[in-house]
């Protein structure tokens, strides 16, 4: 019926309580005028018209005093209740305002003439919000939980891409020794060729996309060998043709090593992950604001 919150309902149901005490209390005054009234004029069995009249004139205007008291009474006390409303919202640099022609609305006011301000309501919702804030509390607990076990996968997934670069870091320069060591021995080459390889394999072992690392070390030949015909020239060619591909091999493991990093970011898990802390952090936020409204006392001690 009212488009305000719950708590301001509470607040409208007060006014309505009370008021309607007060209009109870003023038909009981003026049961009691009438009674009054009977008692001391309408004692005898007949009555001339002069009397008549003087009866009801002394009766309207016992119960006219009556409720213009009540009525008073009612106007001046709701004017105090607008008056520190106006006050609230001066000091809140709000301004209110009243639009009288609505609350001559006869459907509002039968629906307001309606509303339920019996224990059981008050007492189901009260029920309602126990209810709320257990299920509030919970749902904080959930999403705390939640935040926890994403954060610990975030730590993984991070701990894991720190282990892939240090192991390509490695790799790197075990090529970059085998390819300055190249030009002297040729055998030193081959071995540290190997060594690298070695590591691509070791690497494929820990992260996404490192496979890739294998395939590509794979892809390039071994350097021929040559026979011993050919003396020194063989050899400078065989030092030539491994230098060259530990540069290619170089150059193609720095490529992967940005390509991983890259591929895990934009990986699905690791945005999920992302997406799933933004969220959690979200909701964290909202259901502690929903909880700080009704319970603070319990969000100071989960902050401690």
């Amino acid at each position: 019926m009212l488009n305000i919150s719950e708590d301001h309902q509470e607040q409208v149901i007060k006014f309505i309580k009370f008021f309607r005490s007060k209009r109870d209390l003023g038909l009981e005054q003026i049961q009691c005028d009438f009674d009054d009234t009977k008692n001391d004029q309408l004692v005898e069995d007949m009555y001339t018209q002069d009397e008549v009249h003087s009866a009801f004139d002394s009766m309207s205007n016992v119960v006219k005093h009556t409720a213009r008291t009540e009525l008073s009474s009612v106007i001046n006390m709701t004017v105090l209740l607008l008056a520190q409303l106006f006050e609230s919202a001066d000091d809140q640099g709000a301004i209110l305002e009243m639009d009288t022609s609505s609350i001559e609305d006869q459907r509002l006011l039968e629906e307001v003439e309606k509303m339920r301000l019996d224990k059981t309501a008050s007492k189901g919702k009260g029920v309602r919000l126990k209810d709320t804030l257990e299920q509030t509390k919970k749902e904080l607990m959930q999403c705390e939980s939640d935040r926890d076990l994403a954060q610990g996968k975030l730590k993984l997934t991070s701990k894991k891409l720190k282990k892939a670069e240090k192991e390509l870091t490695k790799l790197r320069a075990k090529l970059e020794a085998g390819a300055g060591a190249g030009a002297g021995d040729p055998s030193s080459v081959r071995v540290g060729g190997e060594e690298a390889k070695g590591g691509e394999e070791e690497e494929t072992k820990e992260g996404e996309g490192s496979s890739t690392v294998s395939n590509s070390t794979s892809s390039f030949e071994a350097p021929p060998t040559w026979g011993g015909g050919g003396g020194g020239e063989g050899k400078e060619e065989e030092v030539d043709y491994t230098a060259l591909s530990n540069k290619q091999l170089i150059s193609r493991v720095k490529q992967l090593e940005e390509d991983m990093e890259k591929r895990l970011m934009e990986s699905k898990p690791f945005q999920q992950l992302k997406k799933m802390m933004t969220q959690k952090n979200r909701q964290l936020a909202a259901v502690r604001e929903r909880l700080e409204h009704y319970e603070p006392d319990f969000v100071e001690e989960e902050n401690m």
